[in-house]
């Protein structure tokens, strides 16, 4: 009895230490330091993110890639994972809109007691996702997991102006920064540079508008950030370098060819000399405010070819100028950061002079009501979104024919059904049937299998469009920028894996999410993870709808040996003379294009020269050319004839115009040509002509941009040459989609510039002809705007405008012609008020000889001016001023054509 009494206190008491040892358990798990830490995304001791931060210090332009900056420290073991930045989801407008999320991802190695700091750019368009948007930052484990996490709030201004400063001294930019407020008040920022925190990769440094190079030592950067830094001025970045006494350890570590001159020591400007170039109509400005009663210690320097030089002081040359690619360097032969400089009261109107040679569009944008927008990852501004829907009509028929498909089953159904009868009643033999009924199932099982294995195989489909654009080559070769636009078509569901070789900045490409109508899927979350290794990024597209197509587009900086160079020259509007390729590749269906004009080339074989001789043609209202773009001269020249109804290209029709690669590339003219593609056809791209007693003047509207130079005419070269490089593997890499190389079409397009000579009579078109704003005054902020690039309103103000000619020594018996719109409101889109237009604004020209601004007019929107000897200066700058004390006026830039004899 005692025993069965005391077995159930037994029972009570083990029952108690049990549930106390659960107690203690559940108190230790759950209230734990490293249970906390978890929970609050972050841990007491181990791995951790101690600090994170976007752009520049917190400064960055929206819609380009910035770098995150991530400081990691360690305290306890050695660890492995990943930095995974998470950007704001998207949402994919279209029929079957979707949310893209995307993550970048890079792997770390922490060992005990480290710290580092690591870079991850990314793709920022916070502004799409609004301004309560988020950048997550997470340091994942090897299994995934969150062990710690930033979260960083957008700090974005679409229309933000930065400039950047590489200087040991960058305390001594207060004049700068005057400058930037006025022209730009809150919208412009300067933004100091450190070793450390120069990129590697252009596209980065877009961020930056304008950078300056004074009193700094240069040889401290690697040879990436320097070639960095060539490559974004070559793709429209703005360099300023700085001379004076500290010129060696600034400027000796160039490159050679980025410079625009050679130099060669040191002097000084003699007291009571002009220190600004001309470009303002008051000639009392530049007499009482632009001298110094002392000496200025300067760099001495002899100018490079293709260079313009601003200012002078005893022939050596003070401010040139280059125009270098599609951007521009500045050489300084004087610091404005030390003295007699530094506490100059107008030291800030040269940094004003320069922002605006650089921004000069930008900065009347800025103040205008369409504000400026900045396109993400785009050529030709505009071709972006065409070259994706493009790439679409790239894939051929990835599933099997249905006539293929019904063929099988048609034959399946005859071999069982007639085809079995006849046989056995023509040889009466019964016990075929089950025979025949067997061996018709295994060979039609076998041959369903192969075209199964067959449709696997070529499955995947990649296909890409890659443009190249090369920068004069020197003696290491050709430096240029690579755009890969690349699709890749997947017939089932499923996670695929992307391998993109080399330092490329991989990215979504695909606009509307497009999925094929007649395949598509129920899944509205397309997310995707992009890992930086050492030998390329690998793309993890997650839950990939069956037939659908994924887009991307990869940028990268290249270098290449050999390159493309030019013996031309233009005699009464014949271009002639030879081009020279040393590519280590064959280019294929070559053309060279200048003014409105284009000569094809065929085939150029490396280390081969080719003569050419092309007819410019005239600039006359019967010029069968004068309505047409040269995509669309070409277009035609192959048999593409337009719809007369819809004015497009159809590739899908019955007789389908895109199934060959001639035909292939002039799609692709036509889309960097400014011509919109969807999913049916390519459309003409918007041209605006302007016929002017006689003289024809075309506008050309490529997205936001309004330019009289046809679009495939690369900026500041008055030639172009394109092709397409025969083998686009050997240039691009072999990208692979899950480990193979699958089947697709290949389309790689080069530019290069080319040198033009100048010799005897000719006829200069407007778009060999640089132009740029040099001056504005306003009494008010806002009485001069751009609201449509290309065009200005301007109330009370007055604006200046240099024309640079090419490189052209004395021109004979020349004449100069300005031509501006006939519509004043046709590109503003709205009628602003009362308006007036060019034809009743104070024009003016400056006088080099005489040293004078000579009043001129326009009459039905023309200004021509015969004898213009006199207003063509020092490396071929011409300086119109306009200026309007009344009525609102709303006119188009003026371009200018020019006629005479070069003088040997």
């Amino acid at each position: 009895m005692l025993i069965l009494h005391m077995r159930p206190q037994r029972i009570v008491r083990n029952t108690l230490y049990i549930a106390g040892y659960l107690a203690l358990f559940l108190f230790f798990a759950l209230f734990s330091p490293s249970a906390l830490a978890y929970q609050q995304h972050s841990v007491a001791s181990g791995p951790t993110i101690t600090n994170a931060s976007m752009g520049f210090e917190g400064l960055y332009r929206d819609g380009n890639w910035v770098p995150i900056q991530v400081n990691l420290s360690n305290t306890g073991g050695d660890f492995t994972g990943k930095v995974s930045i998470t950007i704001p989801t998207t949402p994919l407008n279209g029929p079957n809109a979707t949310i893209s999320t995307n993550s970048y991802q890079e792997a770390i190695n922490l060992p005990p007691g480290s710290k580092k700091q690591i870079s991850i750019p990314v793709p920022l368009n916070l502004n799409a996702q609004g301004a309560n948007a988020e950048v997550s930052v997470n340091l994942l484990d090897a299994s995934g997991h969150i062990v710690s996490h930033k979260g960083l709030a957008s700090n974005t201004t679409s229309n933000l102006t930065l400039v950047g400063i590489l200087s040991d001294t960058p305390n001594n930019f207060g004049q700068l920064n005057l400058a930037l407020s006025n022209l730009f008040t809150t919208a412009g920022q300067t933004k100091n540079l450190t070793v450390a925190a120069m990129p590697k990769q252009a596209a980065i440094l877009k961020n930056f508008d304008v950078i300056v190079v004074d009193n700094f030592t240069t040889g401290s950067l690697s040879q990436e950030q320097l070639a960095a830094l060539q490559n974004w001025v070559y793709q429209g970045g703005n360099l300023i370098v700085t001379g004076g006494p500290e010129w060696k350890r600034t400027l000796s570590a160039f490159p050679a060819s980025l410079l625009p001159v050679t130099i060669n020591g040191t002097g000084n400007i003699p007291a009571n000399k002009h220190l600004l170039p001309v470009n303002t109509l008051t000639p009392g400005d530049q007499a009482s405010n632009d001298m110094l009663k002392a000496a200025v210690p300067i760099s001495t320097a002899q100018p490079t070819q293709n260079t313009t030089t601003l200012l002078s002081s005893d022939r050596t040359p003070v401010i040139v100028q280059k125009v270098q690619g599609q951007g521009t360097v500045y050489y300084l032969a004087y610091d404005p950061t030390i003295e007699p400089l530094a506490s100059w009261q107008n030291t800030h109107q040269l940094w004003s002079n320069l922002l605006l040679r650089s921004l000069g569009d930008r900065v009347l944008m800025s103040t205008g009501a369409a504000g400026n927008t900045i396109t993400p990852v785009s050529n030709n501004n505009g071709a972006f979104s065409t070259l994706v829907s493009l790439l679409q009509t790239f894939f051929p028929n990835a599933y099997p024919s249905i006539w293929l498909i019904l063929i099988l089953l048609l034959s399946y159904i005859l071999i069982l059904g007639p085809l079995r009868l006849l046989l056995i009643r023509a040889f009466k033999r019964r016990d075929w049937s089950w025979r025949i009924v067997l061996a018709t199932i295994a060979v039609f099982t076998l041959l369903s299998y192969g075209l199964a294995l067959q449709q696997k195989g070529s499955a995947i489909i990649n296909s890409s469009i890659t443009l190249i654009q090369l920068n004069t080559p020197d003696k290491t070769g050709s430096s240029g920028h690579a755009t890969t636009f690349l699709g890749v078509f997947v017939p089932s569901q499923g996670d695929f894996q992307v391998h993109v070789p080399g330092a490329s900045l991989v990215q979504p490409a695909d606009p509307n999410g497009y999925v094929d109508p007649a395949y598509r899927g129920t899944s509205n979350n397309q997310q995707s993870i992009y890992t930086v290794g050492s030998n390329g990024t690998d793309i993890d597209l997650q839950g990939v709808d069956i037939w659908t197509t994924r887009s991307l587009v990869a940028q990268r900086d290249m270098h290449t040996s050999g390159g493309i160079t030019s013996q031309l020259q233009l005699q009464r509007n014949i271009l002639s003379g030879t081009v020279t390729s040393t590519l280590p590749y064959t280019l294929t269906d070559a053309f060279v294009v200048m003014g409105n004009s284009y000569v094809s080339l065929g085939e150029i074989k490396p280390n081969s020269t080719t003569r050419i001789q092309l007819n410019l043609g005239s600039n006359t209202p019967n010029s069968p050319s004068n309505n047409l773009t040269i995509a669309d001269q070409i277009a035609n020249s192959r048999g593409m004839i337009t719809n007369p109804n819809g004015g497009y290209y159809s590739y899908n029709s019955n007789n389908n115009q895109v199934k060959d690669t001639p035909h292939r590339h002039v799609l692709m003219l036509e889309a960097l040509s400014g011509g919109y593609c969807d999913n049916n056809n390519c459309y003409h791209q918007n041209l605006q002509m302007v016929n002017n007693n006689g003289v024809i003047t075309k506008r050309f509207v490529v997205g936001n941009n309004v330019s009289d130079r046809d679009p495939l005419l690369l900026s500041g070269a008055p030639a172009t040459i394109i092709g397409w490089a025969n083998d686009s593997s050997a240039i691009n890499g072999n990208i692979t989609v899950n480990g193979q190389t699958p089947n697709g079409s290949q389309e790689t397009m080069v530019q290069a510039p080319l040198d033009v000579n100048f010799t005897g009579t000719i006829q200069l078109p407007s778009g060999v002809i640089n132009s740029q704003i040099v001056h504005i005054q306003q009494s008010a902020p806002g009485n001069i705007q751009e609201p449509a690039l290309g065009t200005y309103t301007m109330t009370t103000g007055n604006m200046t405008l240099e024309y640079t000619l090419p490189n052209i020594s004395k021109l004979e018996n020349s004449s100069l012609t300005f031509t501006s719109s006939l519509s004043p409101t046709k590109s503003v889109g709205q009628t602003i008020g009362a308006t007036t237009n060019i034809n009743h604004l104070q024009s003016y020209l400056y006088n080099w000889q005489t040293g004078n601004w000579d009043s001129v007019s326009f009459s039905e929107f023309t200004c021509t001016v015969k004898s213009a000897q006199s207003y063509i200066g020092p490396g071929g700058r011409i300086l119109l001023h306009l200026s309007n004390h009344d009525t609102n006026a709303v006119f188009d830039k003026p371009v200018l054509t020019l006629q005479g004899t070069v003088a040997h």
